[in-house]
């Protein structure tokens, strides 16, 4: 019996719930971090604490500048191929809602660099998300994506990348957004072009899903492409939020708020409050995945987000941190929109 978390559940009952197809509570020491970081769109770049000789701020600078422009050629490259399956005004029904990339940023270079042994300019360069890339669907039907697989399995096959690996984040087999199907065709279609891609169906006890990618563009750059639903994305963009905080990372400085927030209620929780944030995380997760198809501009609503549990502090909950991002996005739009009038103003005195 699949129970949903609501502010009137009671304690009691919270108790003695048997989780989604009956595995256990996930206690937090159980909630291990991904063997990959994945790629993050939400929060930005993490701020050193300290500099280090190890990795010189010159060098990450300058590969961020060089993965700038590839980046930008990749996401265009994606949509021309993308353009029949994306959805606009006149096809509001096809599966894909939009493409989008980064790439990482010259702290957050210089940060993983360091965590994984990288000083050189080609290790950091191809740390495996260095550029990241996201494919968001406007449903979670197969058919959506046996679609958007067809599609980069015709780019496989013109030879814009190669694929490294194929990542199945997912609950359960059955929460999966791709069937064994479609990926042995997708797999097949690689290896007629003589790729063998590692190939992985990974649980994550937290209820994240999605298909990861790592590709290899021409000339030996790696890539990673995520492949999700939109409400799912919207929930990731937040859930980030938790998982930097847990691995003790920074957040953006334009999200302060969240940040001092964040330090105060969440380590304030006991292990058992620990264990219920969890479970409000997975079935998020699960109500996200199951949200109805709404159109390519449509933004979140507080309603698409599952109510946290009232024996937890209601500042965690999804609602909150999604009304708090909007806010912290608000007010740095705001302030660089008047640093960059007032740059203007000040040129247009020196002109006079």
């Amino acid at each position: 019996m699949n129970i949903q978390i609501t502010p009137n559940f009671q304690l009691k009952s919270f108790q003695n719930q048997q989780p989604r197809n009956n595995s256990p509570i996930i206690s937090p020491k159980y909630l291990h971090t991904l063997e990959k970081d994945t790629v993050s769109f939400g929060s930005g770049a993490k701020v050193l604490e300290t500099r280090t000789k190890e990795v010189s701020w010159k060098l990450v600078n300058e590969i961020h500048d060089e993965l700038e422009p590839m980046t930008k050629k990749l996401v265009a490259t994606f949509k021309k191929e993308f353009e029949s399956i994306t959805a606009n005004k006149l096809h509001p029904q096809r599966p894909v809602f939009g493409i989008h990339g980064r790439a990482k940023g010259p702290d957050s270079l210089a940060n993983k660099g360091i965590s994984r042994g990288c000083k050189s300019k080609d290790k950091i360069k191809n740390i495996g998300d260095a550029i990241g890339l996201r494919i968001t669907m406007g449903n979670s039907s197969q058919d959506a994506f046996d679609k958007a697989f067809g599609v980069l399995g015709v780019m496989v096959k013109k030879g814009i990348f190669k694929v490294k690996e194929i990542e199945n984040y997912r609950l359960t087999r059955k929460d999966s957004y791709v069937s064994s199907k479609t990926l042995d065709k997708f797999e097949e279609t690689c290896q007629s072009m003589k790729q063998y891609p590692l190939r992985s169906g990974k649980a994550i006890p937290n209820g994240y899903t999605a298909v990861h990618l790592t590709i290899e563009l021409p000339g030996g750059q790696l890539a990673e492409v995520q492949i999700m639903g939109k409400g799912l994305e919207d929930l990731k963009d937040l859930e980030d939020f938790y998982y930097k905080h847990r691995c003790h990372k920074s957040l953006d400085k334009k999200y302060a708020r969240i940040q001092k927030m964040l330090d105060e209620k969440m380590n304030g929780l006991d292990d058992m409050q620990q264990e219920f944030l969890n479970k409000y995380i997975l079935d998020s997760y699960v109500h996200a995945k199951n949200l109805t198809s709404r159109s390519p501009k449509q933004r979140a609503k507080i309603s698409d987000f599952l109510p946290i549990p009232y024996f937890l502090p209601q500042e965690l909950g999804f609602a909150n941190l999604h009304k708090m991002k909007e806010e912290c996005d608000l007010a740095d739009k705001t302030l660089k929109e008047a640093a960059k009038t007032a740059k203007q103003v000040k040129k247009a005195k020196k002109l006079q």
